[in-house]
């Protein structure tokens, strides 16, 4: 078991559940400024999410998302496209690397940390448990599909198509179609 701080434990007690390998030992000021930057984050997520109503759709795609996202952390490279709903990563978007020429289509979700089940046993609280954290890499003219999911530690390859609703959990390749859940490849495309 973690050693933790007494803040840690009072917000336990007020059932407020936070990783202790992550968050346990921080004090006050520390959790203050984590929650701050949380919150932050979660105010330009939903700017970006739905800046529409700021500025007409083609301004918004191209500049002001991009622009918010890279406010919140996320590697944005230029001449990139994000279209409305999607969902960057509110906790860790340091961790996201979107490279020049890529697109980013309706609702789709880029998430960069999942549960680390690795000491998980019968009567622990999944709350309790750390998190893996992966940089994840969508390459330079790759375009993702409306509603794909992109897990962390994915390396999207140059010209990379992601079909529409697939679950990206493992590498593409460069100028690869894949689709399903998980994703699957379905097509390499060759040199003219």
């Amino acid at each position: 078991m973690t050693k933790t701080s007494k803040t840690y434990k009072l917000l336990k007690k007020c059932g407020i559940y936070l990783s202790p390998q992550k968050y346990g030992k921080h004090g006050f000021l520390k959790l203050t400024y984590k929650a701050l930057r949380l919150w932050k984050n979660e105010i330009l997520q939903k700017l970006a999410k739905n800046s529409v109503i700021l500025i007409p759709a083609p301004l918004s795609v191209r500049l002001l998302r991009p622009l918010l996202h890279r406010l919140r952390g996320v590697k944005v490279g230029k001449n990139i496209s994000i279209d409305q709903e999607v969902i960057l990563d509110s906790v860790y978007p340091e961790k996201i690397h979107l490279e020049n020429g890529c697109i980013i289509s309706n609702a789709v979700q880029i998430i960069v940390h999942k549960r680390d089940y690795t000491n998980y046993r019968k009567g622990d609280n999944v709350n309790d448990l750390g998190y893996i954290v992966e940089d994840t890499y969508i390459g330079k003219n790759a375009t993702i599909g409306v509603g794909a999911i992109i897990l962390g530690g994915v390396k999207i390859g140059e010209g990379a198509i992601i079909a529409a609703g697939s679950v990206v959990t493992k590498d593409v390749e460069p100028y690869t179609m894949v689709a399903g859940i998980p994703a699957k490849k379905m097509k390499t495309f060759k040199n003219p």
